[in-house]
């Protein structure tokens, strides 16, 4: 059973982006396809906003951060 939902979660085998922005704008952390139900990129630049977009077939997107070691969403 999987409750209704909006769809909008890390899925295996879908494509995302990563982006950061900082003062010179967004920048891309590359595209991956998620091996899980989450999806592990290196060397992302601390202290920025991020924005993960699904490349296969997502349409919500929401900005976050990190503050304290937790993710907070905009």
């Amino acid at each position: 059973y999987i409750p209704r939902n909006d769809d909008n979660f890390v899925q295996k085998d879908q494509e995302y982006e990563l982006m950061y922005a900082d003062l010179n704008g967004w920048h891309s952390m590359g595209r991956k396809y998620a091996d899980a139900d989450s999806i592990v990129y290196d060397n992302v630049p601390s202290g920025a906003i991020y924005l993960l977009k699904n490349r296969t077939k997502g349409h919500e997107e929401r900005v976050f951060e990190y503050k304290n070691g937790k993710q907070v969403w905009w």
